[in-house]
């Protein structure tokens, strides 16, 4: 196992080491006047156990600047969806406006990491998600043996637990809905979401040959071919009254290879203008709720495990932001305690309408049969 040393350069307490290649290696740990021999051991305590969970980090190199290191790890993340890509450039702006991109990696202190996060503009759950990038840049450089820790260790990533605000769209909804659909695209469109549990964007990228007519299912693959944690292979059934909507509406296709062939722009303010010219009360995310709500019921009626694999997500994200009881699900529940009560009572009626001769002989009859029970063991 690699052995640290405490060293000391001018002002600053440092950690020595050997390499796998025996070449020594040095790292600032901390000013002297800010930090004690006590603490600098007690950072050098911490540098080793991470080296023996961690050896290769022990033969890191020199550190690169945040701008090299930017460039350097979207060569390397093909795996990324475009829209995390976008978000993470933006968060390396971000990182590199407040430290400078030529900043090696191994200069951002974690105290001015924790400062920075605390100071960025928006909600807490943005700053923790900011923070959470980070932490995964510097854990790519580890893997990458550039680095060998990360001032966003430290850093709470976790999101901050918020009411979600549910709205249950019920078949009154989705009649006056798709009643006020102009086209079949934007009724297939609709009932996609509520009744398939597709996303937005699956529902305008599934085709026609998707649809397994004798199944009754549809294969819903990711637009660009590629996996990511949210864009996968899946196979999800088809419910009778979206079968009937589909059937009817590729009777009349024009021949298009979508079932819904609408484009990429606008549909948010469309669909809430379509809700409100429907009469329904108006929700937030209104594709995202009829996903919502469609799996929120199949989670009443279906295992979990099953449900899953048709929405396409892991049952630890389902029990967080999809499942909620519904109104009907209360009703049965109200009205099953409704009729045990009503059971009760009958049964207490019926026990007052006996007199004291009947529940006599009653008593004398349970009496008789136990003792024929008795002899019955007995003899065997």
């Amino acid at each position: 196992m690699t052995e640290i040393k405490l060293g000391k350069n001018g002002d600053y307490w440092q950690a020595v080491w050997y390499d796998s290649k025996n070449k020594r290696k040095r790292k600032n740990i901390g000013r002297v006047g800010k930090l004690t021999k006590t603490q600098a051991k007690a950072k050098i305590v911490r540098m080793q156990k991470k080296f023996a969970i961690t050896p290769a980090i022990a033969d890191a190199g020199k550190a690169p600047t945040l701008k090299a290191w930017e460039e350097r790890y979207f060569s390397i993340r093909t795996d990324l969806a475009e829209s995390t890509r976008k978000i993470q450039k933006i968060v390396f702006k971000q990182l590199m406006d407040e430290f400078g991109e030529d900043t090696r990696m191994d200069r951002v202190s974690a105290d001015a990491a924790m400062e920075w996060v605390a100071n960025i503009e928006g909600s807490e759950n943005w700053r923790r998600n900011v923070a959470a990038k980070c932490k995964t840049f510097w854990v790519w450089a580890i893997k990458a043996k550039r680095v060998f820790d990360s001032p966003f260790e430290a850093v709470s990533t976790s999101p901050v637990e918020i009411e979600a605000d549910w709205y249950f769209v019920t078949d009154q909804d989705m009649e006056r809905m798709l009643g006020a659909c102009t086209t079949d695209r934007w009724r297939c469109y609709i009932a996609l979401c509520r009744w398939a549990g597709l996303r937005s964007e699956e529902a305008r990228t599934v085709t026609w040959r998707d649809v397994d007519w004798d199944a009754h299912t549809i294969m819903v693959a990711p637009k660009d071919g590629k996996v990511t944690t949210k864009k996968r292979r899946r196979v999800v059934p088809v419910v009778p009254k979206l079968y009937e909507m589909l059937l009817s509406c590729f009777e009349r296709s024009d021949g298009s290879a979508r079932i819904v062939d609408l484009g990429d722009n606008n549909h948010n303010r469309d669909m809430k203008a379509l809700i409100k010219r429907a009469g329904v009360k108006s929700y937030n995310k209104p594709f995202h709720t009829l996903r919502k709500n469609c799996e929120s019921e199949w989670l009443e009626r279906y295992p979990t495990m099953d449900v899953c694999q048709w929405m396409g997500h892991a049952p630890a994200v389902a029990m967080k932001h999809y499942k909620k009881s519904t109104a009907q699900l209360m009703q049965q529940v109200t009205e099953q305690v409704d009729s045990r009560e009503a059971e009760a009572m009958e049964l207490a009626r019926l026990m007052l309408e006996f007199d004291n001769e009947t529940m006599q002989e009653a008593k004398e009859f349970i009496h008789r049969l136990a003792e024929i029970i008795e002899e019955k063991k007995a003899g065997s």
